[in-house]
């Protein structure tokens, strides 16, 4: 019976300590900022900017670039090490 009653109490703290984590992030998600910073130039009808998305104090941020050539760039950085790299050229109509 003690044997039982020890795993219950294991499986217990185990469920309560991983519902403690889910609501502190679900906290972290709904009341931590995501700031943003954008920049645009348009020059002899050539459009020129970028952005930049942060979030936690960077530990995840993301930046989009956008250039003469049509070419949208952009990189996924999480605690600065880069997970995503991407670019995406517009075809002209």
């Amino acid at each position: 019976m003690a044997i039982l009653l020890a795993v219950l109490k294991f499986t217990g703290i185990a469920i309560a300590v991983l519902f403690v984590i889910a609501v502190l992030l679900l906290l972290a998600v709904l009341f931590i900022p995501v700031r943003y910073r954008l920049k645009g130039s348009l020059k002899e009808h050539t459009p020129d900017g970028s952005l930049r998305l942060t979030w936690f104090f960077h530990v995840l941020r993301l930046d989009l670039r956008y250039d003469k050539e049509a070419l949208i760039k952009g990189k996924l950085r999480l605690f600065g090490v880069p997970v995503y790299s991407f670019d995406y050229e517009e075809k002209a109509d």
